[in-house]
């Protein structure tokens, strides 16, 4: 097995963050699906979580495309704001402040890889999440589906 550098580390983190951030809009994209397939899924829903299967089948395409818009603003702002609080840190008291930092291990080799440090200057550590998830976690506003 061999060592990752840096940036390996740091673009399969980015696209992990971005599967889940995106993955929510996928999740209410495929109800819909099931709901006009009229499958299996569909009638799971209906039966157990009428309200939603209610109010996805009440929206017409322009409805559904802004709640898509409305779901992929909230969740991309919520990490936005997480990691944004990661790297700048926390005043837990008056006058005290916790920082954080995010390494990724390697199980099999134990490498560390430092993705967030809690020194804000630390050579080779980008702290700089929050403008990535802007830039690069807005599937519907990308038009990449």
């Amino acid at each position: 097995m061999h060592e990752r550098n840096y940036e390996e580390i740091l673009t399969f983190f980015q696209e992990l963050l971005k599967h889940e951030i995106d993955g929510g809009v996928e999740t209410l994209r495929n109800d819909l699906n099931n709901i006009n397939q009229n499958n299996h899924f569909a009638s799971i829903m209906k039966s157990d979580y009428s309200e939603k299967y209610n109010f996805l089948t009440s929206l017409d395409d322009i409805q559904f495309e802004q709640l898509l818009n409305t779901v992929q603003d909230s969740i991309s702002f919520s990490f936005y704001y997480f990691f944004k609080r990661l790297e700048e840190g926390e005043n837990i008291e008056m006058g005290e402040r916790v920082n954080f930092e995010l390494t990724a291990v390697n199980e099999e080799t134990g490498n560390k890889t430092k993705l967030i440090s809690a020194t804000p200057d630390e050579d080779g550590i980008d702290n700089d999440f929050q403008e990535w998830i802007m830039d690069n976690c807005h599937t519907l506003n990308n038009k990449t589906k």
